[in-house]
């Protein structure tokens, strides 16, 4: 199932917009094709901000699209008035479980997104971001922002979230389960990671701040890491050492450059 939504044809058919307003939403509704097995929801965007929470009672994915107009001052032309302009491009798009959101609009969209809990999510920021924020949901997930926070309040499964930009980005996770064996990895370079698991989780983590400090309420043991000789002229050292938590686990990765790292209880 296939939906292209062009989104400036709220402008004719619609009342919800007024030309005073800075904000423009819509609402759609997309079905998975197999609704009793857990789908994936992926979702790439340039600019704007991306908050999913699940609902145990959801069958489908419920999306609302809010779409600002640019923050700037509204000028005056041979006599005419400069006119918002909202008019985007987003395409939905059902395939095989999976549901593909993706927009190359360079206008601010913020998304709010109602999903199964049972669900796999992959969401993309480019450019500028305002961050991701994930709530409830029980799978595999993958955030990947250029800038801003990500957010993962009560979850269960895995995740892996990236930070790319060199601006603040602070990670916050905080899990109620985690997938046995199943790795992971929280990176960002100017912000704090934040990561809250079970008392009984057991990993190896590759913990590592250049310029900020780590902190942790459980127990760790240090393992040496042997450097990788590729051949007699080159060694390869990453990381010196390797610290088991519990009996010891999935590998889990926390880089930051600039940012502190706390692991909790």
């Amino acid at each position: 199932m296939r939906l292209i939504i062009l989104i400036y044809l709220i402008l004719f058919f619609s009342n919800v917009l007024s030309f005073g307003q800075d904000t423009v939403s819509q609402e759609f509704t997309m079905e998975f094709s197999n609704p009793d097995q857990k789908g994936k929801l992926v979702i790439n965007l340039n600019e704007g901000s991306i908050q999913i929470k699940g609902s145990p009672s959801a069958k489908q994915i419920q999306i609302k699209a809010n779409i600002s107009s640019k923050s700037e001052k509204m000028e005056e032309n041979e006599g005419m008035k400069q006119i918002k302009d909202y008019n985007i491009e987003m395409e939905i798009e059902e395939k095989n479980n999976v549901i593909n959101i993706l927009s190359h609009s360079k206008k601010v969209i913020n998304l709010e997104i109602t999903v199964p809990k049972l669900i796999d999510l992959e969401t993309n920021l480019y450019v500028k971001s305002e961050g991701v924020s994930i709530e409830n949901v029980e799978g595999n997930i993958s955030a990947n922002v250029d800038e801003g926070d990500v957010l993962l309040k009560d979850v269960i499964g895995s995740a892996s979230v990236v930070i790319y930009s060199g601006s603040q980005g602070n990670i916050v996770a905080n899990f109620l389960e985690v997938f046995p064996n199943t790795p992971m990895a929280f990176s960002t370079r100017r912000g704090d990671i934040d990561v809250t698991f079970p008392d009984d989780i057991g990993f190896k983590g590759h913990i590592s701040s250049d310029k900020g400090k780590v902190y942790s309420d459980f127990d760790m043991v240090a393992e040496r890491i042997q450097p990788k000789k590729i051949n007699k002229n080159k060694i390869i050292i990453s990381g010196l050492i390797r610290y088991k938590i519990n009996q010891g686990g999935a590998e889990m990765i926390f880089k930051s450059i600039y940012g502190n790292i706390y692991i909790r209880k």
